[in-house]
């Protein structure tokens, strides 16, 4: 949300979907669930279904990769200094 406007918007859509929640229950109680409108503006498209189904794995490969254990590093002894020439 930007500004006030957006707010209010947002608020006037809850309202009414309360609004008909309680026409549901106390008009229609008994004859069928309640089931609010989908908001198509806030779900996602088939491409957007279909590119989350290719991340899915990837991601999955990652977190498994960085869970995997990493190699002990051992101590090697130290070099040896280089002799003079001569």
């Amino acid at each position: 949300m930007t500004d006030q406007e957006d707010l209010q918007v947002v608020f006037e859509r809850k309202i009414q979907e309360l609004q008909g929640s309680f026409d549901l229950y106390f008009v229609f109680s008994g004859q069928k669930p309640y089931e609010p409108p989908r908001d198509f503006q806030w779900s996602n498209g088939l491409l957007e279904d279909i590119r989350q189904s290719y991340l899915r794995p990837v991601e999955q490969h990652r977190l498994n990769e960085e869970a995997a254990p990493k190699p002990v590093l051992t101590h090697r002894a130290p070099v040896e200094p280089a002799l003079p020439a001569g």
